[in-house]
């Protein structure tokens, strides 16, 4: 035994031979635990608040779409051209000539004439529909004043410009308000004029848009 072991006295002989041997298997196990749980923690952090992203992106992107279809759809119904209207120049375009309104519509499909623009110096009066096709929201328009006033039939609607506004539509709901105290009906067909209001009722990705109630010129 050495000198300095026999100056120590035994108690602290052990204590520093104790801290020679460094962790323990069970000290090494538990810190490693502890490590890893750490880890996880932190990587689960992270991919909440990559989810978190998504979810917030995804949100904004759908109340896009739903706000600008809806104004888009109102502006275009508040704009619909009384069947027999043989005014002026109208907004957008198109003369007395091709003013003579269409408005027409079931259930699910709804038919009317509109002015639109593309650009600042194209448009005119156009017959517009909007249905909804293979979970679609479609709009077609076509430009038909031509071929009624020589007494032709307008182009079929599957030869016509076409855009898809909504995916992923569940349903797609038209109902029409005539005037008086009639209640709303499920249909508008020949009735001499537009009616006093539209609905539509639109599901998209499981979840109902607002009610779009929009009253039409007489």
């Amino acid at each position: 035994m050495s000198a300095y072991s026999e100056v120590l006295p035994a108690r602290a002989q052990g204590e520093l031979c104790h801290r020679q041997r460094g962790f323990t298997l069970v000290e090494v196990v538990v810190a490693l635990t502890l490590l890893s749980l750490l880890l996880a923690a932190t990587i689960s952090a992270m991919r909440t608040l990559g989810n978190t992203r998504e979810s917030v992106s995804a949100v904004t992107s759908r109340v896009d779409d739903m706000r600008m279809v809806s104004q888009f759809l109102r502006n275009a119904l508040e704009s619909a051209v009384p069947p027999q209207n043989t005014g002026l120049l109208r907004a957008g375009g198109g003369s007395s000539m091709d003013n003579d309104g269409l408005f027409e519509g079931t259930q699910h499909e709804l038919i009317w004439k509109a002015p639109l623009m593309f650009g600042q110096d194209t448009g005119g009066s156009y017959e517009l529909r909007l249905v909804r096709e293979e979970n679609k929201l479609m709009l077609y328009w076509r430009d038909s004043a031509v071929d009624r006033l020589v007494g032709k039939e307008p182009r079929p609607w599957s030869n016509a410009a076409r855009r898809e506004l909504v995916r992923n539509v569940q349903e797609f709901t038209v109902q029409y308000r005539p005037f008086g105290d009639e209640p709303w009906q499920s249909q508008w067909q020949d009735e001499g004029g537009n009616p006093r209001a539209v609905s539509l009722q639109i599901k998209v990705g499981e979840r109902y848009w607002p009610q779009l109630v929009v009253s039409l010129p007489q």
